[in-house]
């Protein structure tokens, strides 16, 4: 799992909402698609975790022989964003994505 913590030029208020998530859809609709094989292949979807605004998404793409899935979740909070990713070899995927979301479930910003 990989955290990626970004300061924001404004911050975030809850009517930017709907404008967010469709840039943070975009944003990684474009990372995605620029890796090998990249798809999206679970929906970009909001909700909350801890309070915060949560976007999450699925992906897949090839990485030398092998196939990985991925789950990435953006959190907003003030002029933060955090990223949050867990990767795995795709044949390991069910086995991991319980621990990915009880992992993410436990983040929390102070």
């Amino acid at each position: 799992m990989v955290l990626y913590v970004t300061k924001l030029v404004n911050e975030v208020k809850p009517a930017m909402a709907p404008k967010l998530k469709k840039e943070l859809s975009r944003i990684a609709e474009e990372t995605v698609a620029s890796l090998p094989g990249g798809r999206i292949d679970q929906p970009f979807e909001g909700t909350a975790v801890n309070g915060l605004p949560r976007y999450n998404f699925g992906s897949t793409y090839a990485l030398d022989d092998t196939t990985l899935t991925t789950v990435g979740y953006f959190l907003c909070k003030g002029r933060y964003l955090y990223t949050l990713e867990g990767a795995a070899a795709s044949q390991d995927r069910e086995a991991l994505k319980g621990k990915f979301e009880a992992a993410f479930q436990t983040f929390t910003v102070k």
